[in-house]
Parts: structure tokens; C-alpha cells; sequence
């Protein structure tokens, strides 16, 4: 797994864990979080992957932003549902 994983882990556990079990948690979640739900590890393979029955693929390319699997449709509804918490501008304009 390349990169530094852990450095995602909250600083609060000062060290005191499993780093390869952090690691694959860390790494579970960036792969079962891609864009595009045909590179996702079915929940069989994450079970296996959890249970040490199967070595992760360290290799393995990531995706988290595919323009084909964009739901506009889903987007727009989620942008108007939310109207009622926050103005639609703000979901547009970003930080300022």
C-alpha cells in the first residue's frame, strides 16, 4: 500500500494499535469507497480481506472520480432536498 495511511489514524490512540490492521481498515475503506461501483470489492472479498483469507492487492488502481458514473439526475435532487438546511448558492460557490 503505498503512501502513508496512517496518517489518517487519530493521533488520540498515540500508537497504540495494530498498524496493519489500521492499514487495511484505511485501505477496506479508499477501495470500497471508489467511484465507480464495479471496481468496489464485493462484501464477500471484504469479509476475506478482514478474516487475513485473502491478500489485499496493494497494486490495486483507485477511483474517485469517474464522469460516467455521475448521477446527474441524483445530484440535482440531492441540491433541492437540501435547500431546506442550506441555499443552494452555498452548495455552488464553495468556500470563500
Amino acid at each position: 500500500m503505498k503512501g502513508d495511511l496512517l496518517r489518517a489514524v487519530d493521533e488520540r490512540l498515540d500508537g497504540r494499535y495494530d498498524k496493519e490492521e489500521a492499514k487495511l481498515v484505511l485501505w477496506l475503506g479508499l477501495m470500497c469507497s471508489q467511484a465507480r461501483p464495479d471496481v468496489r470489492p464485493i462484501m464477500r472479498q471484504v469479509c476475506q480481506y478482514l478474516d487475513g483469507e485473502a491478500d489485499v492487492q496493494e497494486d490495486a488502481m483507485l477511483v474517485f472520480s469517474d464522469v460516467d458514473s455521475v448521477d446527474y439526475g441524483s445530484l440535482a435532487s440531492l441540491m433541492w432536498s437540501s435547500c431546506n438546511t442550506m441555499s443552494a448558492g452555498s452548495l455552488l460557490s464553495g468556500g470563500r
